[in-house]
This record gives C-alpha cells, sequence and structure tokens, in this order.
C-alpha cells in the first residue's frame, strides 16, 4: 500500500489522514507488524516504524510525521512499552495531537505512573486470553468506526450475483447452508460464552497469588474437597467476580484481606469464610498432617490477649511469617505506587507486631509520599 508522506520537518504539520499510527516497543514488534497487516486486510491504512520511515530521514521527526499525518494511534501495551522512552514520547504526542488512543494490551500488566497519567480514562482493548486473531478482529473494526471507514470485505456478500436454482447446484447450496448454519451456531457459543476461558485463566492466577500469600502460613488453595477441621481457601470466578470461601483463623483472613487481588483482573471479589472454632483446631491438632498442626498454632497464637502478645520478647515464628509476609507485600504495593493497599499491609503487620520498625518505617514513608 503506497502511503503519500508529507515533508518531514518537525515544525512541518500535515493535514490529517485516515491513518492508524502504531505505537509499540522494539521487542513487540511481532505483534506490532500482525496489527498492522490486519488493520490494512481491513481496509485501514497505518503507519509503522520502521517500514514507513525514508531512508535517511531522521527517526524522531519522522516519528512526528506520522503521528501528526494520524487521525489514531493503536499503542501495543506490554511491560516493554510501559518502560520504553519512546513509546511514552509517543503517547505524548499523540494526546498533543488530538489522536484518539487505543491501548491493545497483550500483557496483564498496569502502566507507569507517566503512562498511566497520559491514558487515564481512556477505553482498553485487552487480548490477554487466546487466540490473537479474535482481538485482532475487534481491533479492527474498533479503529475502522473511528477512522468512519467501510471494513473491507464487508459489501462483498450483497454485490455476489445470486447464483441459478439449477437442479445441477440445489445440492450444493443445501449442503452448504448446513454447514454455514453449523458455523453460525458454533460461533454464537463462543461469542455469548467468551468468559469461560478468561475465567479459568483468571482463577489460576488467582490461585497462585494466593498461594504465593497463604501456603506459608497453612493454608491449602483450590481444595474442594477439604474438611471443616482445615484451613483453606476455595477460589471460583465468574465473568470476572471472584468469591473466596473456605476456613481460616482470625489471623490468616487478615493477612489474605491485606493481599492486594485486584490487580489480577479480577473485578470484585466477595468473602465467605467461617472461622476456626476450638473444638476445629483440637481436632486438628490430633493425628493430622503437618499444615493442620500449623493451622492450629496459628489460630492459638493470635488468640491470645493484645497486652501477652506486647510484653512477649520475641514474635513467634509463626506470627513471625505472617508479619514478614505483610512487610514483603506492603514494599511491593509501595513501590508500584499503590499507598492504601501498602498501608493496609503495614497496619496488618504492626496489629500482629505492635513494636515492628519495618513496618512503621513503611507507614513513615508513605505518609512522606504523599506530602
Amino acid at each position: 500500500m503506497d502511503i503519500q508522506h508529507p515533508p518531514t520537518a518537525a515544525s512541518d504539520h500535515p493535514a490529517k489522514q485516515q491513518l492508524a499510527f502504531i505505537s509499540h516497543a522494539s521487542e513487540d514488534h511481532t505483534v506490532a507488524q500482525l496489527v498492522c497487516s490486519t488493520l490494512e486486510e481491513r481496509g485501514v491504512p497505518c503507519w509503522v516504524a520502521p517500514r514507513d520511515i525514508q531512508p535517511g530521514e531522521d527517526y524522531p521527526d519522522a516519528i512526528l510525521r506520522g503521528i501528526a499525518a494520524s487521525s489514531t494511534m493503536v499503542l501495543v501495551f506490554s511491560s516493554n512499552a510501559s518502560q520504553s522512552k519512546f513509546v511514552k514520547r509517543e503517547v505524548i504526542l499523540g494526546v498533543e495531537h488530538n489522536l484518539v488512543i487505543i491501548p491493545f494490551r497483550i500483557e496483564d500488566v498496569r502502566p507507569e505512573k507517566d503512562m498511566e497519567f497520559n491514558l487515564a480514562g481512556v477505553h482498553w482493548l485487552d487480548a490477554l486470553v487466546p487466540p490473537l486473531d479474535r482481538h485482532l478482529s475487534v481491533l479492527a473494526e474498533r479503529v475502522a468506526v473511528i477512522l468512519k471507514l467501510p471494513i473491507a470485505g464487508s459489501q462483498e456478500t450483497s454485490r455476489t450475483r445470486k447464483p441459478q436454482s439449477s437442479p445441477q447446484n440445489k445440492g450444493l447450496q443445501i449442503a452448504i447452508g448446513v454447514v454455514v448454519a453449523l458455523l453460525v451456531i458454533a460461533a454464537s457459543f463462543f461469542v455469548l460464552r467468551p468468559h469461560r476461558v478468561a475465567d479459568s485463566t483468571l482463577r489460576a492466577q488467582l490461585e497462585r497469588k494466593l498461594e504465593s500469600t497463604l501456603a506459608p502460613l497453612g493454608v491449602r488453595i483450590g481444595c474442594d474437597a477439604c474438611s471443616q477441621q482445615e484451613v483453606h481457601v476455595n477460589v471460583r470466578v465468574e465473568e470476572g467476580n471472584a468469591t473466596l470461601s473456605g476456613i481460616l483463623s482470625p489471623a490468616q483472613l487478615q493477612v489474605l484481606r491485606a493481599t492486594p487481588l485486584q490487580s489480577e483482573g479480577i473485578a470484585s471479589i466477595s468473602y465467605s469464610i467461617g472461622p476456626m472454632h476450638e473444638a476445629s483446631q483440637s481436632s486438628a491438632s490430633q493425628g493430622a498432617p503437618p499444615v493442620k498442626a500449623v493451622a492450629a498454632t496459628s489460630a492459638a497464637a493470635t488468640s491470645r490477649p493484645a497486652t501477652m502478645k506486647a510484653a512477649a520478647p520475641q514474635v513467634p515464628g509463626d506470627d513471625e511469617l505472617r508479619v514478614k509476609q505483610l512487610i514483603a507485600n506492603g514494599r511491593k504495593q509501595l513501590a508500584s505506587g499503590n499507598y492504601v493497599s501498602a498501608a493496609n499491609n503495614f497496619e496488618a503487620a504492626l496489629d500482629i507486631d505492635p513494636d515492628n520498625a519495618a513496618a512503621k518505617a513503611g507507614l513513615a514513608e508513605i505518609e512522606k509520599n504523599r506530602r
């Protein structure tokens, strides 16, 4: 496809064309090429580097020329793009030139602070669940609507002449009609229930997150056959809404509630967690596997009066493990700029160990960053 290139000087702003500028990190060039080829096959002209940079042309000038000539920008978003200085500059230029920006997310990551600021309020297209072709088709249709372009091939059916109904082709027509009907039914099933694949992926991600946080505390994840004497968390995800149910001690439930889970792609989380009663704790400690003994110890440790815990010279081993986990989660959220989640983790650690210096330092750092 031939594209008329305007002058390359940064000061010369060519008239906008019905072009889609594809912004991407060099590491994601393969996906960017797929985006470009899909859009152009559907009748959407694209500007993408390095293809549309003329020989000997200054690279920044070429990028500015491409953005100034375009009406929309498709951002192939990944961890590479989020950290790329060039992609960040292209997004800033896209905002300045009033381009409609469509982030096409191919990786389950959040944008960094400056990127998040420029993309605030922008609707994202997620391409996290295979196959990629389905997401590319949705993207092509979205861009074509924005550019007010007809999608290539959409008028072919109306322009095709009706075959004559002769006896020779009647049987062929019936066979084709049956095949098309079956394809429509199959396609309708997958279109109407796309969340099933996504839900299974979200459930697996959520189980891994919970296991890394709660398994060291003796909590089993996703154990549908657990008895009432075992500490466990069952995970259920439907249409992006997660339900967590199970049996936990008060301290373990505190760690669970302090664990940030929204970043896993879950829209909402509801809890149905029952407490471990003393009878269950005693039966779990008699001839039970090690994980049950840990659960009983955890519940017993958290049931002591606060004065006894504060007066103890050292934090017990099981509590100490929970405190370290909470502080590690708090540090991670603090580094990501999630001050609310970070504060929840540090405060939960102080509830267990009121004199913990690392938790106090974390809260102090949050207060300092908020000023």
